[in-house]
This record gives structure tokens, C-alpha cells and sequence, in this order.
């Protein structure tokens, strides 16, 4: 039977229709309902707001965690990367409201910049717009709930927009006064864009992508040696990307990415600024994992065979753990192994994962480092690094001038990464040893 049902939609490829559920439409009207009523309290809010310091456009910034945005408990080294980092509208920024419900320590409040859940919240509330634009506002606002309750019971299928339609009457009113300079997206944002930040023509602000990983890829296996390419990449819309490399480059103009594409090296929103240099008779491997997740949260996710599973990544660092222990015996040189997680520990991730690393360190097979130290820092200190596939920071380590290789323990991946110098890959337990082996031996 051509019918499928996907969390509150039924799809029948027979008849041509798709069909909502109650609960989903009503969960859809909820969610409208309170971005709705945020944006009202923020419209009221802004009326006491007239005089508002915040004269300037603002840049808004979606899909930074706090990993990104706080180090030690102070915003510091995130706005370092925003003043004097590869990122134009960064760089020019007057006013950066940046998605986020933790709030660091303002480190300098010399540079606007405010941390807000909403962001566009903020900007009703805080942005200064006239009080004969403010009503207008609030009017419209009004209008647009009548519209989409009239829509969404011609049409029911329209509930599903609520979110984007909620916010449609602020953008377009402080789009018009020019409040808004620019609007940054992340690799986070990769499965929903809203509606109103993908239609160029109409509006006066730009939209950048900035990624803060280029391990986007989908796997080509080398047994059927298909490829195929995300969804995501190809059909979302922004004016400009910022990226890593040219190779990357040239796989998003081969997706059909019109906008401006900047290549400008790695994108950590940090500085490797003040680099120590390190002299050590001590040979330092770094790791760098993909934190495995539960099989069902791979499920959810559409993740068939998932190829960053706990087990590949249990023989992952299995097989690193023996080739240098026979490189230590061979050498006779003291191997030290670092790892460091992509992440830090999630209910979603497999907890299995994380006692065999725990016992690997209470071994001293293994130093598992802070997931939060600055990578810079820690890939020069590394004679090699050694990444699953394919991990950004193998190309962390070229660009530092340190070694690199991809591991793949199960054999099964035909290699794409970018040919780069100091970059490599390896297959099977005798083929790391040999590769590790020339750099170290």
C-alpha cells in the first residue's frame, strides 16, 4: 500500500492527498498561538521602549550553542572571533542578538550584544521604530491572526506554517526600516528555514550561512559506490556562504548554490590566537570522535546503518589504543593518547560509549580532554591527529601544518574527503600502523 503515516500526517500516493491528524493540527495551532502572543508582549513592551538605545540595524544569529558563545563562563573569546574573525558581517555588526538561552558574562558592553531564546522577541521589544510604526505593527500583528485562523480551517495543512507565519508582520515592518542589517544561519539550521528568511526579493537584509563544520557530506560506501547528497544543502536559500575550503566550494555550486561563497579556512567562532609552542620528547596522538547516539535517536533522525554507532566507534578507538602500544614497543618512545569528544555528554547519546572511554582512561590506556579546549591549541600539541571520517578536524590539522588521517575500522567507505596535503586515510589495523608509523617513527 502506497499510504504512510509520519508523526501526524498520512501520505496516499494512490489519491494524491495528505491528510492531518487532530493532535497535529492542534499542536500546530498551539505552537502559532504562543510565538503569536510573543511577539504581541513584545510590540507592548517596545512602547516603553521608544527611546531605545539600539538605533542601529541589528544582526540576528540562529544555531550557536552555548559551546560556542561561552568559554569559562564569559562570552570573551566568542566576541574576539566576531570583531577580528573571517566573518564580514561579524566584523561590521552594530547590534548582534544571538540565539541562546544561556547568557554568559558581557564581557565588553561596549559592543552591543545581546543573548536572547527569540531573537526577533528582542528586537520588537528593544529595536526603536516610531509609535505611529509601533501600532501599525500591533495592527498588522492582529491581522495576521485572523488570516491564518481563517486559512487554516479552508486549508488545514497551512496550520503546519504557524511558526513562520507568527512572525511575518515584525520582519516585514523592521525589514522596511531598515532595522535589520543581517541574519545568520549555522550548520544547525540546515532542516528548517522559515519562510520569511528565504523570499530575496522582498526584503532589504541579507542572509549568510556559516558553517561551522564541513562533515555534511553523506558516505559514499565502497562496495555499491553510490552517492547521494543531503536535501538540506541543495534547497536551502541564503545570499552568501562562508565555508572552509574551495573543494567545499565547489560542492555547494555543484548542489546548485547560487548565492556568494567565501572560502575562508576553519570556522570555530574562536581565535587561534597566542598559540604556545610545544618541545616535548613525547609523541602525542589527538582523537577526535563523533559521539555516537542511541540507535532509536539515529532512527528519529533518518540515520539508516548508522556509520558513527557505538560499535565503530568502540573499534575505532580499540584499534588506535593497540597500533600505538606496538608503535610504543617498536619506538621505545612514550605514546600519548588524547581524545576528545565532538560533544559533550546529551541524554541522546549512548552511554555505553562513554564508560568504555571511562574505562579506557582508568587504564591509562587514554587522556580524555575537556570537549570544550580550543582545538588550535590542542592539534599543535599533537605530533598526529587521527579522526573517524570524516571529522572538520583533520582540516584543522593541515591547516596547522600537523599530520592527519581519516580511520575507517570497518572498511566500508570509499574515501571523499579533500585532497590536501598531510591528509590521509586508512583502512584496516595494518594500514594506520604504517601511516602513524611515518610520521612518528
Amino acid at each position: 500500500m502506497n499510504i504512510y503515516h509520519l508523526n501526524g500526517l498520512t501520505l496516499n500516493l494512490e489519491k494524491g492527498r495528505i491528510n492531518l491528524s487532530a493532535s497535529l493540527f492542534l499542536r500546530s495551532f498551539v505552537e502559532f498561538s504562543y510565538e503569536w502572543l510573543k511577539i504581541l508582549f513584545s510590540i507592548l513592551i517596545g512602547f516603553k521602549t521608544l527611546l531605545s538605545k539600539y538605533r542601529e540595524p541589528a544582526t540576528l544569529i540562529y544555531g550557536l550553542g552555548s559551546e560556542a558563545t561561552c568559554h569559562n563562563g564569559s562570552d570573551k573569546r566568542f566576541k574576539d572571533f566576531c570583531q577580528k574573525g573571517p566573518i564580514t558581517p561579524l566584523n561590521t555588526a552594530k547590534w548582534l542578538i544571538v540565539q541562546n538561552k544561556y547568557r554568559p558574562f558581557i564581557y565588553n558592553d561596549k559592543y552591543n550584544i545581546q543573548y536572547a531564546s527569540c531573537p526577533i522577541a528582542t528586537l520588537v521589544s528593544s529595536g526603536r521604530l516610531l509609535a505611529s510604526d509601533r501600532i501599525g505593527l500591533l495592527i498588522s500583528h492582529f491581522k495576521i491572526l485572523m488570516q491564518y485562523i481563517f486559512i487554516i480551517f479552508k486549508c488545514p495543512l497551512m496550520s503546519l506554517l504557524g511558526r513562520d507565519i507568527a512572525f511575518i508582520p515584525a520582519i516585514q515592518v523592521y525589514d522596511k526600516q531598515k532595522q535589520i542589517e543581517n541574519i545568520i544561519i549555522t550548520n544547525s539550521n540546515y532542516y528548517r528555514q522559515p519562510l520569511w528568511m528565504r523570499e530575496p526579493k522582498n526584503r532589504k537584509f541579507r542572509v549568510h550561512e556559516v558553517l561551522y563544520s564541513q562533515n555534511t557530506k553523506p558516505f559514499v560506501y565502497a562496495q555499491d559506490k553510490l552517492k547521494s547528497d543531503s536535501p538540506a544543502l541543495r534547497h536551502i536559500t541564503v545570499d552568501e556562504h562562508w565555508v572552509w575550503t574551495e573543494g567545499y566550494k565547489s560542492y555547494l555550486e555543484g548542489l546548485g548554490q547560487k548565492g556568494l561563497i567565501h572560502v575562508v579556512g576553519s570556522i570555530m567562532f574562536y581565535l587561534p590566537d597566542n598559540l604556545s609552542t610545544y618541545k616535548s620528547s613525547e609523541i602525542n596522538i589527538g582523537i577526535f570522535d563523533v559521539t555516537p547516539v542511541y540507535p532509536y535517536v539515529a532512527d528519529k533522525l533518518g540515520i539508516i546503518n548508522n556509520y558513527h554507532s557505538t560499535d565503530t566507534m568502540i573499534g575505532f578507538l580499540s584499534d588506535i589504543i593497540v597500533v600505538c602500544k606496538k608503535l610504543e614497543d617498536k619506538s621505545g618512545k612514550k605514546i600519548k593518547v588524547q581524545l576528545k569528544h565532538k560533544r559533550y555528554f546529551h541524554e541522546s547519546h549512548d552511554i555505553e560509549y562513554f564508560n568504555y572511554c571511562k574505562n579506557l582512561e582508568d587504564s591509562g590506556d587514554i587522556e580524555v580532554i575537556d570537549y570544550d579546549v580550543n582545538v588550535y591549541q590542542f592539534v599543535k600539541s599533537c605530533s598526529i591527529v587521527v579522526s573517524i571520517p570524516y571529522t572538520s578536524a583533520a582540516y584543522i590539522a593541515c591547516e596547522m601544518g600537523v599530520s592527519s588521517l581519516y580511520y575507517d575500522c570497518t572498511n566500508e567507505l570509499k574515501p571523499t574527503f579533500e585532497s590536501l596535503d598531510k591528509l590521509c586515510m586508512a583502512s584496516d589495523v595494518v594500514d594506520l600502523k604504517n601511516k602513524i608509523c611515518e610520521v612518528i617513527c
